[in-house]
């Protein structure tokens, strides 16, 4: 169930960005857990994980909300 809430809001992140933004930013992100409202990603490294939460954190906890 918890990848399935996972894949549903990729879909829509897909949708939300293009491929190519996708694919190079989203794509490479695991997703670990969902425990009380909170979703568990890692990153392959730090620069990515701070350039993912500046740019994308908002949308991606949208989407995430709207499928949990």
């Amino acid at each position: 169930m918890v990848d399935g809430v996972w894949q549903k809001a990729a879909e829509r992140i897909r949708a939300s960005l293009g491929q190519v933004a996708y694919e190079t930013w989203i794509s490479p992100l695991s997703f670990i857990d969902l425990h009380g409202g909170t979703a568990t990603i890692e990153a392959p490294n730090r620069f990515f994980c701070d350039w993912v939460k500046d740019r994308y954190l908002e949308l991606m906890q949208q989407m995430l909300s709207t499928e949990v």
